[in-house]
């Protein structure tokens, strides 16, 4: 089974530095959560603050314009996750509650967790 990956923006917060960080580790946390019974997915999260770090990312801005209207910071989330093991009800409850847009959906052929 391929891996699958998602990238979001979280939606609250933009703009907002020191809530941009608190929500970093809520991220952190939520993904964690899914790994009760072994470890199916994988969560990287960082604040972006200006374009020069949405270039690192390999982002353009008019992939995040949508959700941050162009502003910064925000806070910029990738799960990966095994989608044999990672049902749609839980990461559709991590993507609520974090209140994450997807910029980004695919999947790879290697296979990291197992």
């Amino acid at each position: 089974m391929p891996t699958a990956a998602r990238e979001y923006v979280r939606r609250t917060d933009v703009g907002d530095l020191d809530a941009c960080i608190r929500a970093l580790d809520a991220a952190v946390t939520q993904v964690a959560a899914l790994n009760r019974d072994g470890q199916v997915a994988n969560c990287y999260a960082r604040v972006v603050r200006d374009e020069v770090e949405l270039f690192d990312e390999g982002l353009r801005p008019a992939e995040i314009a949508p959700v941050t209207g162009g502003r910064f910071p925000f806070l910029l989330v990738s799960i990966t996750y095994d989608p044999a093991r990672v049902d749609a009800a839980s990461l559709a409850a991590v993507e609520s509650t974090l209140r994450l847009a997807v910029i980004y959906e695919g999947t790879t052929r290697i296979n990291y967790f197992n």
